[in-house]
């Protein structure tokens, strides 16, 4: 680039005119703004390179942030039907659970009630039979 340059200054004779000795000078200024690019870019990011590590971070955070709200936002009517199933399940199995845990369960006690019912209508009506047979039996005896 050097020799360039220096080519370039070597031809660069006065043109008499100011668009003349623009057009001259034209092609060095290009290439000044391209060694300027070249070299001052790669320079700003060695310098700044802390910075611009701590900023990326911060982006980085904020996307992963944005996509957990995203995700927490699709799926929170589902998670809240979820969670609503859940507890019918809970307190639909919470007899079965309380009769496997307790020695003596709450259905115990009306279970025994409607036994002993059954079983004093039962004697009743087996005691009147057995009256009416033996009625029966010493009456025509």
């Amino acid at each position: 680039p050097a020799n360039l340059d220096r080519y370039i200054v070597m031809s660069m004779k006065s043109q008499g005119r100011w668009w003349g000795n623009l057009a001259v000078a034209f092609p060095r200024m290009v290439m000044a703004v391209l060694l300027a690019v070249v070299i001052s870019k790669p320079l700003e990011l060695k310098i700044f390179e802390k910075e611009i590590r701590t900023e990326l971070a911060q982006m980085a955070q904020e996307v992963f942030k944005q996509q957990d709200d995203r995700v927490k936002e699709r799926c929170s009517s589902q998670i809240l039907d979820l969670r609503d199933q859940i507890a019918g399940i809970k307190t639909e199995i919470a007899p079965i659970l309380v009769k496997l845990i307790s020695s003596r369960s709450p259905y115990d006690c009306v279970l025994h009630q409607h036994e002993h019912v059954f079983e004093m209508v039962h004697l009743e009506q087996t005691t009147l039979l057995r009256n009416g047979v033996q009625n029966n039996t010493l009456g025509s005896g």
